[in-house]
C-alpha cells in the first residue's frame, strides 16, 4: 500500500553490465598519454582486458572496476597534477588491485595491453 499522493513505480532492478562503469574512450586515452611515464599503465590495460574477459571470475570485475574508476577520475586523494605525487595514489590503488586479481590475468591479457598500448611485442 502506498502512501496518498506517493506514486508506486515498478521497474526491473539494474543489472551491472561491467562496461558502464568506465568510458572505455576516456581509459584508453589516459592510459596512452601516460604508458611512457608511469611503469603500472601496462598493468591498468591489462586489467581492463580481463575485465572484458568471460573467464574472470566476477569477484575479480568488481575490484577491476574500482582500480580503473580511481585511475580514470580526475577527482583523486592525491590530484593528477601535483608534481611528484599525482599518480602516487593511482599506482597505489591498482597495485592493491593487482595484488587481489594478479592470479586472473594472463600473458594473453597483457598482449592485449601492449596492442592497445602500441607496444611492439
Amino acid at each position: 500500500m502506498s502512501e496518498p499522493g506517493v506514486e508506486s513505480v515498478e521497474r526491473e532492478p539494474e543489472v551491472y553490465d561491467g562496461e558502464s562503469a568506465v568510458d572505455e574512450g576516456v581509459f584508453f586515452e589516459k592510459a596512452r598519454s601516460l604508458a611512457a611515464k608511469l611503469p603500472f599503465v601496462r598493468h591498468a590495460v591489462a586489467m581492463w582486458h580481463a575485465l572484458r574477459d568471460d573467464a574472470t571470475p566476477l569477484a575479480a570485475k568488481a575490484i577491476i572496476v574500482g582500480a580503473v574508476a580511481y585511475f580514470v577520475l580526475p577527482t583523486d586523494f592525491v590530484p593528477d597534477f601535483v608534481a611528484g605525487f599525482g599518480f602516487t595514489d593511482d599506482a597505489a590503488v591498482l597495485a592493491a588491485a593487482l595484488r587481489a586479481i594478479g592470479k586472473y590475468l594472463r600473458p594473453e591479457h597483457y598482449g592485449q595491453a601492449d596492442e592497445t598500448l602500441g607496444r611492439r611485442r
